[in-house]
């Protein structure tokens, strides 16, 4: 809690726990932080005059889920969620105290660091790839379980291409991945072709774990197309369809001379 100069006069234990301050450290600053300034997500200064309860005092504003980042040492940060309540007498217009309340999220932010860091190393790896990588979504998920009839037909009716590499552009005559973008399944595998219908079907029979398949696709040179694919599913639903794909025209890319 911090009275009206901003002082900090109670706190609990969790609160020290959480700063990794000894049992009354705290009381007597204006800042949960030593150094007195925090840090916001873009590594800027925020000084004491900016932080959650000293801007509640001021304002008589409640503020939420306010990141920002204390200093527990010299060298260690500690990534906070904090929120922080104005008490008002009635009758009156300026909050006599602020209670303030916060969540250690360092590990949560670190962890969603680390996943951007993936995606942004898969998003390379994939762009860069020499084989055709897409990845096909559908517009309604297709429930696990049915016939494997049913699944082909709604496989074809609900495919559309969601994401894909330059390698697989290319293979149709597209200078970029985005050109392909939201267009249907059927304009690169026809779905009148009867390989088609077999191709689908040994991927549903297989659980959807085709490895070195070959379909027939529209690509320039009416080529077949060797597939490695696989299906990504939720609740029962088959929600998108991966796959890594290459010409056969000649042999394999190995064999490419």
């Amino acid at each position: 809690m911090h009275q009206a100069d901003g002082t900090i006069v109670a706190c609990n234990a969790s609160a020290e726990r959480i700063l990794g301050v000894a049992p009354g450290e705290l009381i007597g600053r204006r800042s949960l932080s030593p150094k007195g300034d925090a840090l916001d997500q873009d590594g800027k200064v925020i000084p004491e005059e900016e932080q959650p309860a000293v801007v509640a005092l001021r304002t008589g504003r409640t503020l939420s889920e306010v990141v920002m980042a204390v200093y527990k040492s010299e060298h260690e940060i500690c990534w906070l969620s904090i929120g922080s309540r104005p008490l008002i007498n009635p009758g009156e217009d300026r909050p006599y105290a602020a209670v303030t309340s916060f969540t250690d999220i360092t590990d949560r932010l670190a962890a969603e660091c680390e996943l951007r860091q993936s995606e942004e190393r898969y998003r390379a790896f994939v762009e860069h790839a020499s084989e055709g990588v897409w990845r096909a979504e559908f517009t309604e998920p297709i429930p696990l379980g049915l016939p494997v009839e049913t699944t082909v037909r709604l496989m074809i009716e609900r495919a559309y291409i969601a994401e894909c590499n330059s390698a697989f552009a290319r293979m149709y005559g597209y200078e970029q991945p985005d050109e392909m973008i939201g267009i249907r399944v059927t304009e690169v595998q026809p779905p009148d072709d009867p390989r088609t219908i077999e191709y689908l079907t040994a991927c549903v029979e297989s659980g959807f774990r085709a490895m070195e398949m070959e379909s027939v696709e529209r690509d320039l040179s009416d080529d077949y197309v060797a597939t490695d694919l696989c299906r990504e599913a939720a609740r029962n639903m088959c929600i998108r369809a991966c796959s890594l794909c290459h010409s056969t025209k000649g042999g394999a890319p190995d064999q490419q001379k």
